[in-house]
């Protein structure tokens, strides 16, 4: 038996498998970004664009760009449209997509005084991460109105952003230890926040580009909350199975929970039993 666990542990998920292909990938979009920002700088401004300089200073270039952002737009748009019920189920990634009603498996007789206790509980943590959002946020536009930020600064913090969204997946992730408290992504309350504080900075440097990268991933967040406020049950593990560990297929936080072992005790103290 305990054979056949270590067996199954080795194995790698398909939820795995698609976030370490996007860590790869944003790992290269961060230090591409990053070389142009000490090396050549000024290939960064995009008051016009978006990193279509950045790519070539030609009509290439500007085609690139262009084909980048509407990569970004149909990553948004695919996470809000229900997938195919047997493929969700061959490959679920439930943390990201538990609103729909495909993922929502009935626990027998669920206390409802415990979930509103709890959906409150998780409402406080998301307002924690927002407020803190919100501080960096003015930090970095007053910087930027100050001139002491210019559009190459802001790119640059976009490509940190997009590049840390991942790893708070797989590897670490201080909103949870720190603010929310909760288990893992799977019961995460804020976890289709992504986009949505990704592309906030963007907006500080004004173009079409960045308006609709920040107004798609409003449109995504305003689904999400909207299901959770209306069917609260699919976000609560004491409601949803396949919200509990007995039930995961993704294990994303393999790697996540050797990390956060290390953590001294007097923090994590707090956390859930990432075994319940």
């Amino acid at each position: 038996m305990q054979s056949m666990q270590s067996s199954e542990s080795l194995k790698t998920t398909k939820a795995q498998k698609k976030y370490f292909t996007e860590f790869l990938f944003r790992s290269a979009v961060f230090l591409y970004v990053t070389y142009l920002y000490f090396f050549d700088k000024d290939r960064l401004y995009m008051e016009e664009g978006f990193l279509d300089i950045g790519f070539r200073e030609d009509a290439f270039g500007k085609i690139t760009g262009i084909l980048f952002w509407a990569f970004l737009i149909f990553e948004m748009i695919r996470r809000m449209i229900p997938r195919n019920r047997g493929r969700d189920k061959e490959f679920p990634d439930i943390g990201s997509s538990k609103q729909f009603s495909y993922h929502y498996l009935p626990a027998e007789n669920y206390n409802r005084d415990m979930l509103r206790r709890e959906m409150r509980k998780k409402d406080v943590g998301a307002l924690k991460v927002l407020a803190v959002w919100f501080i960096l946020g003015a930090v970095v536009l007053t910087l930027k109105l100050t001139e002491l930020f210019s559009s190459a600064e802001i790119l640059l913090i976009w490509s940190v952003c997009y590049l840390l969204d991942v790893v708070c997946i797989l590897f670490f992730c201080p909103l949870q230890v720190f603010l929310m408290k909760n288990r893992c992504c799977t019961t995460c309350r804020i976890f289709r926040w992504d986009h949505f504080l990704t592309y906030t900075v963007l907006t500080f440097v004004p173009n079409f580009y960045t308006v609709t990268l920040f107004a798609v991933s409003l449109l995504e967040l305003a689904i999400w909350e909207w299901t959770r406020y209306r069917y609260p049950e699919r976000f609560w593990e004491g409601a949803n199975r396949n919200l509990r560990c007995a039930n995961c297929v993704d294990k994303i936080c393999k790697y996540k929970k050797r990390l956060t072992a290390k953590i001294p005790a007097k923090i994590t103290s707090r956390l859930p039993n990432i075994e319940e």
